[in-house]
């Protein structure tokens, strides 16, 4: 019995630790489309328009409404933020774009 109950608390932390992982996964594609779309047109940046649809219907649809509106509020931050930053700053953050954007195979 006792080797019973501890099997089932192994399966429990597993499926969620597994649960969690994969929340955090969607949080972080979120966040990296919400910065790449919402901030293309201050960068300079071109995006292939085809694929950034085939994404949002294949992973930002399938998201939980969390990670969904994750990646809205940072589409819509983004281009404000980088207009805020130094020359400097802004031109770091759309180089990490642009190689985001490449990761995700958005780039023409």
């Amino acid at each position: 019995m006792l080797k019973l109950a501890t099997m089932a608390t192994f399966v429990l932390i597993c499926g969620s630790a597994a649960a969690s992982s994969d929340w955090a996964e969607e949080m972080l594609v979120a966040t990296e489309l919400g910065q790449i779309i919402g901030g293309a047109e201050v960068c300079g940046h071109a995006l292939n328009v085809p694929k950034v649809v085939e994404l949002m219907e294949a992973k930002v649809a399938a998201m939980d409404a969390s990670a969904r509106m994750n990646f809205g509020n940072w589409r819509g931050l983004q281009g404000d933020q980088l207009r805020q930053m130094s020359e400097i700053e802004r031109t770091a953050q759309c180089a990490l774009q642009a190689a985001m954007a490449g990761k995700y195979g958005l780039m023409p």
